[in-house]
């Protein structure tokens, strides 16, 4: 404090904070009178006095309106007619055709027919949460691949793309026959839990049921012999990073983010996706696919308003490629997962279907009918998402 300044009293600063109060609780007065004189189709003498003496206001108010106008018409999804998708699709396929190394991103939007709400789009996730409505119900361990999946896995596995990422974490890529090799699964998977030591293990039940945000121990430990450490989630949620490289394979998204020369999106909508730099080449084409706006529409070589499951069963059919149906007793996880120990900590979540009367997982099946639920949102479904 310089020589001969005076500290305010604290009633000096209390009138100090009254006024700043006053002071807001007028420009808000003002503010909401402003809005109703804006909106009168008819305006008083007093109105058109308002909107002439606040000239600053009045064009906060009207690009404020404009900005929520804009984003409201940002969630409407759009669909191509038919005499529209069909030459876009054809256009599609030639893409893939001419590229040397076509990878695939995809979003919630790819496991919507599987009755998964994604995030941004009708009756989505963030889109009841910002409304003050609860997410709808579904049931994600109930869950199969789709069509889409289908067609996508086998699109892969025959080496016409050479890689996908995906921000999904219903497992249902995984599920559907692609391989971990070529699969990045950047925000997580559900049926996957991780030591410090890097051992990862997949279950047949969502391992998230007691996780939450920066809480990510399961309460179960590590099954490796001579490894005493604590199983975490492998889920990022919204403001989080990743911790382990299982399941995220970020190493392997950017060498293969490196040599594409197309990159097809898919039922994303890109707001989180597009900050990842490393994931968007300079020299690339660029199609997505997708119902609603995306921050990279204007960027895109082809932009198709259509259902997933449809356009990926059209491209799998031009190239020769069977869709297999999924099939249960065929599903990857019954050889990829690790059954629990009688010491493990049981889950109250349901199980998959495929380890019921399944002797590999003892424990999982005399739980299987306790257990069972008739809808049931994982634990980790939402959270990092508020409601206003």
């Amino acid at each position: 404090m310089e020589i001969g300044s005076k500290r305010k009293s604290p009633r000096a600063l209390t009138q100090i904070s009254g006024a700043i109060s006053d002071a807001k609780a007028e420009y808000k007065c003002k503010r909401k009178e402003l809005a109703t004189a804006l909106k009168a189709e008819i305006k008083s003498e007093f109105q058109e006095q308002l909107i002439a003496e606040n000239p600053r206001l009045v064009k906060i108010l009207t690009r404020q309106w404009e900005t929520q106008k804009c984003n409201q018409s940002r969630l409407t999804e759009m669909y191509d007619t038919a005499e529209e998708l069909a030459p876009k699709v054809a256009k599609l396929i030639e893409m893939i055709r001419d590229a040397e190394h076509p990878i695939v991103y995809t979003g919630a939007g790819i496991s919507t027919s599987a009755n998964i709400p994604d995030y941004r789009g009708t009756g989505g996730v963030y889109s009841s949460l910002a409304s003050g409505q609860d997410i709808k119900q579904c049931n994600l361990v109930t869950a199969t691949p789709t069509l889409g999946h289908m067609a996508l896995s086998g699109l892969l596995k025959s080496g016409i793309f050479k890689f996908l990422l995906s921000q999904n974490c219903d497992g249902l890529h995984l599920r559907s026959g692609v391989s971990p090799e070529q699969l990045s699964e950047i925000h997580g998977n559900m049926f996957m839990e991780n030591c410090d030591e890097g051992h990862f293990f997949y279950r047949t039940f969502d391992v998230t049921e007691k996780t939450n945000v920066k809480r990510h121990k399961t309460g179960r430990m590590c099954p490796n012999e001579d490894c005493d450490e604590e199983l975490y989630d492998a889920i990022v949620h919204f403001g989080e990073m990743n911790r382990f490289d299982v399941p995220y394979r970020w190493e392997t998204a950017e060498t293969h983010a490196a040599q594409t020369d197309l990159i097809v999106c898919i039922g994303t909508s890109l707001k989180v996706l597009k900050a990842y730099k490393v994931l968007w080449p300079k020299k690339c084409k660029l199609v997505i696919i997708n119902l609603q706006w995306t921050p990279k529409d204007k960027k895109a070589d082809l932009l198709i308003r259509g259902q997933s499951d449809q356009i990926l069963c059209e491209v799998a059919k031009a190239f020769d490629i069977p869709i297999s149906p999924y099939s249960e007793s065929e599903d990857p996880l019954i050889s990829l997962a690790t059954a629990l120990n009688e010491n493990d900590p049981k889950p109250s979540t349901p199980f998959l279907n495929m380890v019921e009367n399944n002797a590999k997982f003892p424990v999982e099946s005399n739980n299987f009918k306790t257990n069972f639920k008739e809808h049931y949102t994982p634990g980790w479904y939402g959270k990092g998402m508020k409601k206003n």
